[in-house]
């Protein structure tokens, strides 16, 4: 009495699809949604510019000198300026950096002094070519 027509027969085919496809998105939405949780993040985009070392390690040395500047710390200062010096003598093949420091610190140094006093760098300055003359 109760047996379905080919029509029916073909409707309820068709009401299975809808339901078979929702659970097999809800499947593969969920294992994408655990995939990444567990990828490691994606690297961010760079916004700033690549610096050298010299020009990054100037920047540095800048903040330094200005540093010492406003708290008017000479000695720290002119120690930092030898030990920057040393180095460049030790290590010649960093020659990017220490330059990059030794300039950075001094005109830091020197820009943000109420009177401005050239002595240290000219002694630094005479010292560095008197060190390449020899080379």
């Amino acid at each position: 009495m109760e047996s379905k027509t080919q029509k029916e027969n073909r409707c309820d085919k068709w009401n299975a699809v809808p339901k078979i496809a929702a659970v097999l998105l809800i499947g593969v939405f969920g294992t994408l949604a655990v995939s990444a949780q567990t990828l490691p993040p994606l690297k961010p985009v760079q916004t700033a510019p690549v610096l050298t070392t010299f020009e990054r390690e100037y920047n540095y040395g800048y903040q330094e000198g200005e540093g010492f500047a406003s708290r008017k710390d000479r000695a720290n200062y002119e120690w930092f300026l030898a030990k920057y010096y040393e180095g460049l003598n030790m290590y010649p093949e960093d020659a990017d950096f220490y330059q990059g420091r030794i300039q950075g610190l001094t005109y830091g140094w020197l820009e943000n002094q109420p009177e401005r006093d050239f002595s240290t760098y000219n002694k630094l300055l005479k010292s560095l070519q008197r060190n390449a003359a020899e080379e």
